[in-house]
Parts: C-alpha cells; structure tokens; sequence
C-alpha cells in the first residue's frame, strides 16, 4: 500500500527480524496513522529535497520485534513515530539541518 509518492507500508513495516524469528509486526490502526504522516511529513521532503532513492532501515516494531531488537520499551519505533534511515553520500548532520 502507498502511503506517499515513493514510500509503502510494506517498507515502513518490513522486519527481517521479525520474519527470522516469525513475530508478527503489524501496525495498528493508529500505529499506521503515526506511519503515514513520518512518511509524507519526513520521508518524502527528505526524498523530494535530496533527490536520492533511499528505503528505511527500519520504521514499525511490534512490541516482540522490538525486544528482540534490543530497542528501548519507550521507543518512537513501537508507536510507528520514528523512524531509521541513511541517504548515500549525505552526512547524518546534514540531513538533521
């Protein structure tokens, strides 16, 4: 599904973590809300500014994917409102600007 010009809800909630392990990474419907608006308010200006095709790293965890992750149980990643992700030949710095 769609959820902004180059962005999916697959890629936003895809875990190999998850498929190794076979935890489901499910976003509810308000996980999904908070996953859309990083999506179109984040992930596409940076895309549309930078011009450079890029996939998150990682975006959505459930709660299992999380732990077996090592992730913090106060995480952004758990209410789908952060996400990871690098652009090539961009300094981290550059993109917090």
């Amino acid at each position: 599904m769609s959820i902004s010009h180059n962005f999916t809800m697959e890629e936003m909630t895809f875990s190999s973590l998850a498929l190794r392990h076979g935890k489901d990474n499910t976003p509810d419907e308000d996980q999904e809300t908070n996953l859309i608006r990083v999506a179109v308010n984040i992930l596409q200006r940076v895309r549309d500014h930078f011009g450079i095709p890029f996939s998150p790293s990682s975006g959505f965890r459930s709660e299992a994917v999380n732990g077996l992750a090592g992730g913090s149980r106060t995480s952004d990643h758990l209410t789908g409102r952060a996400v990871d992700f690098e652009l090539p030949g961009i300094p981290n710095r550059v993109l917090a600007d």
